[in-house]
């Protein structure tokens, strides 16, 4: 009788062990997934060998040998398939690849993203505040989460509803639905009410994880003619790339301040004077960082740009390649960049076009003897079906390139210069170490202004040039990246003639074919 027993239980102690093994795996991957593998694996080994065992022995009971060979075999088979498997899930759980084949990378985190994760060194964890009924904007959150997460392990998140834990939300201090805060530690926080998106986020985690104090950054004015919201985008750009950002009357002060880490002279349409270029070269000398925005037909500073290794032309770059033009709906005299030398600035840009509406070009002045650690790189040209138009430019319109005093394309349009400098002899100091370079001063000249303006900032990568620029001249190399874009949307315009055309399709031509179709075989069928 035992052995009658033993027999009609053998397969549903296999299955039972089967169906152990399923639901553990699922519990240890959902809730313990931080339990090693190595505890639990050969625990779920055991019991398929044993859930194995049993369904061989109910097969060998209940069937005559040859089958009992063939269903063996069989059980072996499915078992070691089922390893293979299991062993392919680990190995990629572990070793995964993921491409994103989109065209604006709307599944992929940014480099500027990448970058940052990467270099993390503390713990951020991330509680998100959002309605159990909010499905929507929990998922998309969560999803997003997930991306992070699977850049660094320093990230680590939390979906609270506020309704139903009205005291975390107390704690927190959140007094609104959709609130998102990002912790280090108890005294260290950012709240983000805005909409979530991965700008927002990684902005937040950037100004969370930043040591020391942000960044100065001051806009010379006075010597521009036109709206001073001109440059109020990049503005904000800045504000969220933890800058601080503040403007400067140089002839009030006669000094550029103390606090000052970059200074920008954003397209003067009057020359400066005397007393501030006096006060920025002074600031240059102590290892000042400034960025000079010229455009054509106005002051170009080429006097004072010239004692530092920047030649200004008084040019027009005119791009006759027919490309923006076609593609953006541009002019000649709108140059597009879109390969750029080797240079930190632009080392993530490859691919990326920049536009220069009404541009002049500027270039490096080659030193016969440069300081050593100095460097003075182009970092904009135009297409090379581009001219540097050098004739009267009191008229845009039906200019044409002439070979004999025009210069033929790629024209340089932007520059960055590193000059170390050197202490001033001191008479204690002994003759090996008299000049030692303790500072640097570093200068971007670019012939255009309106590449950072409100109406030309979001177009591609222009954004991504200007913060590059400023990064670099703040020596936050490791801030260079391309940063998050917003989602592209793609819509498809269409023709009277065409939707007209669609619309006879859809309503009239594809219906007759299902009837004449229908028809044929009712006839044929008879």
């Amino acid at each position: 009788m035992e052995g009658i027993k033993v027999k009609k239980n053998c397969l549903p102690v296999s299955i039972l062990l089967l169906v152990l093994v399923i639901a553990g795996y699922f519990v240890w991957t959902k809730y313990y997934s931080t339990v090693e593998p190595l505890y639990i694996v050969p625990v779920f080994f055991v019991f398929l060998i044993a859930s194995l065992v049993f369904l061989v022995m109910w097969i060998k009971q209940n069937t005559s040998a040859r089958v009992f060979t063939y269903g063996t075999n069989t059980v072996v088979m499915v078992f070691t398939l089922i390893c293979i498997l299991a062993l392919i899930n680990y190995i990629s759980s572990k070793h995964s690849y993921r491409k994103d084949f989109t065209l604006n990378k709307t599944f992929s985190l940014s480099d500027q993203t990448e970058k940052i994760m990467k270099g993390l060194n503390q713990n951020i964890m991330i509680l998100a505040f959002y309605q159990d009924g909010d499905t929507g904007a929990r998922e998309q959150f969560r999803d997003l989460m997930e991306e992070y997460m699977y850049l660094s392990s320093k990230i680590n998140y939390k979906i609270i509803d506020p309704v139903k834990n009205p005291n975390k939300a107390l704690e927190y201090g959140v007094k609104q639905l959709n609130t998102v805060i990002l912790e280090v530690s108890p005294d260290k926080r950012e709240k983000l009410n805005e909409k979530i998106s991965e700008q927002s986020l990684t902005n937040a985690i950037l100004k969370l994880t930043k040591s020391g104090s942000n960044k100065a950054v001051y806009f010379l004015k006075g010597h521009t003619k036109g709206n001073s919201d001109d440059f109020s985008s990049v503005k904000d750009a800045l504000k969220k790339e933890t800058y601080e950002v503040k403007d400067l009357m140089l002839l009030q002060e006669a000094l550029v301040p103390p606090d000052c880490n970059i200074l920008i002279i954003p397209g003067p349409d009057t020359e400066l004077e005397k007393l501030e270029l006096e006060a920025i070269n002074k600031y240059l000398k102590g290892g000042g960082k400034i960025m000079v925005m010229v455009d054509p037909m106005k002051p170009g500073l080429t006097e004072f740009l010239s004692r530092w290794n920047v030649k200004v032309e008084n040019d027009l770059v005119l791009d006759v390649s027919g490309i923006g033009q076609q593609l953006f709906g541009t002019d000649t005299s709108m140059p597009l960049s879109v390969d750029y030398p080797d240079n930190e600035i632009t080392k993530d840009m490859k691919g990326m076009a920049t536009i220069y509406p009404l541009a002049r070009s500027v270039s490096v002045i080659s030193n016969e003897s440069p300081q050593q650690g100095s460097s003075a790189d182009v970092i904009i040209n135009s297409l090379p079906q581009s001219w540097s138009y050098r004739g009267k430019l009191d008229n845009k319109t039906n200019m044409k390139p002439d070979p004999s005093r025009d210069v033929k394309g790629p024209v340089s349009m932007g520059v960055a210069v590193k000059i170390p400098l050197e202490e001033e002899k001191k008479d204690a100091t002994p003759p090996d170490q008299e000049k030692k370079p303790v500072k640097e001063a570093r200068i971007v000249v670019v012939g255009n202004s309106s590449f950072a303006s409100n109406k030309y900032l979001s177009f591609q990568g222009n954004s991504d040039m200007f913060l590059n620029m400023i990064n670099w001249l703040g020596q936050q190399e490791d801030l260079i990246s391309i940063r998050p874009k917003n989602p592209e949307m793609h819509q498809l315009d269409l023709t009277g003639k065409q939707s007209i055309l669609i619309a006879l399709a859809t309503l009239v031509v594809f219906p007759l074919l299902v009837i004449i179709t229908g028809i044929s075989v009712k006839v044929h069928g008879r």
